[in-house]
């Protein structure tokens, strides 16, 4: 496996120590009868400076627990989608970048490529291990509580990862049809809630079970 990229990402708040630590012993005047030890203790870690997640002065405002997670939750979404928005970059793609169904038959294709087939050998070896991990309709994973109904006949047979941003919903993998052969299949819906689509997803998937397509 290669890490194609890592991003980083830090709060614009940034202050200088000697400010950090001004503000701190306003703070704790009251609390700590010896400030002196603070400001050594300060001085002695050789920091320059550091990248609070508020402005330092809505920090006096976070008076409950309550607060200061809440605080926590919203900065820590937004410096996490900025580090998100940077690997992207780094690795050369974009939020903009739109990922075919095709693209997933493909590369589940390579993956489950017999021996001795027209596929790229060595695309194969990279790319089987890919299909290890799959959930087992209503065995493992993120299908283990799926595939009743409509769905039941896929129980078993259809190993797929399921894929749920705002709006959108995926399921693709494969499953071994009637004749004995490794089919894939790429299914991606936008619109519906998850609730609703998930079951049309998996129906679908365990159709192909039975199907013989040739």
């Amino acid at each position: 496996m290669k890490i194609a990229a890592v991003g980083k990402a830090l709060p614009p708040h940034y202050y200088d120590q000697d400010t950090l630590l001004e503000a701190l012993k306003r703070r704790w005047d009251l609390r700590y009868f010896n400030p002196e030890r603070l400001e050594r203790l300060h001085k002695n870690v050789l920091v320059g400076g550091r990248h609070l997640a508020l402005p330092i002065e809505e920090y006096d405002t976070l008076t409950t627990w309550g607060r200061a997670n809440d605080a926590w939750i919203r900065v820590a979404q937004e410096v996490g989608a900025a580090a998100v928005l940077d690997a992207l970059r780094q690795g050369g793609l974009s939020v903009d970048d739109a990922v075919p169904a095709t693209l997933l038959t493909e590369m589940l294709g390579a993956a489950a490529a017999p021996d001795h087939s027209n596929v790229d050998p060595q695309r194969t070896i990279a790319l089987r291990p890919l299909l290890v991990g799959l959930p087992v309709a209503g065995a493992s994973g993120t299908l283990a509580d799926r595939y009743h109904g409509l769905a039941a006949g896929g129980r078993g047979w259809v190993r797929a990862k399921t894929g749920t941003l705002t709006g959108v919903n995926s399921l693709a993998g494969t499953v071994l049809d009637a004749e004995g052969r490794i089919l894939v299949f790429a299914l991606l819906s936008n619109g519906p809630n998850p609730v609703s689509v998930r079951p049309r997803l998996d129906a679908l998937a365990a159709g192909l079970r039975s199907c013989g397509c040739h």
